[in-house]
């Protein structure tokens, strides 16, 4: 009985809901609706959290702004804002979840939010501007596919708000800004005539094959300790060492690394 009644609240809720978001919500948790086990709004705000089965704890809607999220996770936007900023209580941003947006010109993303999927930003060609927390902690170029109205270019490196993402293949020498907190996997792939970097005390985050092939890269001058470079989280063959690099140095403000 109790059931049944819950499964009736639920449907009253879509059928409340605009066309748009009633089709966003069937086609996302047609297959989970069985599985509602009870629906509150515990926090009071608008929100409604429909608890499901463990792999959907809960389904967050929100009917005036048109986010669509599961268990913290963004899957999908479909309001009418084009200048939008995303609800604190998204953690991860999924793959493709603003997809063809082209209409986006400004997205600001909540510090708390951790991961951004692979082409979640696929094909917003005219967005201009993204505010990305410090507590994302990856930032690459195909996050950002089609996106060309979005990457500042400075020296011959090619950013993404404080994360260099990119570099022009002719740069010998590099010298990243002040504030950049990341260099993005595969960045400086294939960059064969860099033969320096400098890279600023606040980077906290190398990707994976960050400078695969940069086949003349020697030295790479550090803005702090030898202790906080080793702090730095770093992906697999960051320095490209399996895959053209070779005698690397990092020259620290006390010292020099070498790999």
């Amino acid at each position: 009985m109790k059931k049944i009644l819950v499964l009736l609240l639920v449907f009253s809720m879509l059928i409340s809901l605009p066309s748009c978001y009633k089709k966003a919500v069937k086609d996302k948790f047609q297959n989970q609706i069985d599985d509602v086990e009870y629906v509150t709004d515990e926090a009071g705000d608008g929100f409604a959290d429909l608890i499901l089965s463990s792999e959907f704890l809960s389904i967050l809607f929100c009917d005036s702004e048109g986010f669509l999220v599961i268990n913290g996770v963004l899957y999908s936007y479909i309001g009418e804002e084009l200048d939008i900023t995303i609800p604190s209580k998204v953690k991860e941003i999924a793959p493709y979840a603003f997809s063809g947006r082209s209409d986006l010109t400004s997205v600001t993303i909540p510090y708390g939010v951790k991961k951004i999927g692979n082409r979640a930003f696929n094909g917003c060609n005219n967005l201009t501007s993204i505010t990305i927390p410090s507590s994302v902690e990856e930032v690459f170029t195909n996050m950002f596919l089609g996106c060309n109205e979005l990457f500042e270019y400075e020296n011959g490196v090619k950013y993404i708000d404080k994360w260099a993402v990119g570099c022009d293949t002719s740069v010998t020498v590099a010298t990243l800004r002040s504030n950049t907190v990341g260099i993005g996997a595969q960045a400086f792939s294939d960059c064969t005539s860099l033969n320096m970097i400098s890279i600023p005390l606040f980077v906290k985050y190398i990707g994976e094959n960050a400078f695969e092939n940069c086949s003349s890269l020697k030295d790479v001058c550090y803005s702090g300790t030898k202790k906080l470079w080793n702090s730095t989280e770093k992906g697999d063959n960051w320095n490209g060492l399996s895959s053209g690099v070779s005698d690397l140095s990092v020259i620290c403000s006390d010292g020099t690394i070498t790999y």
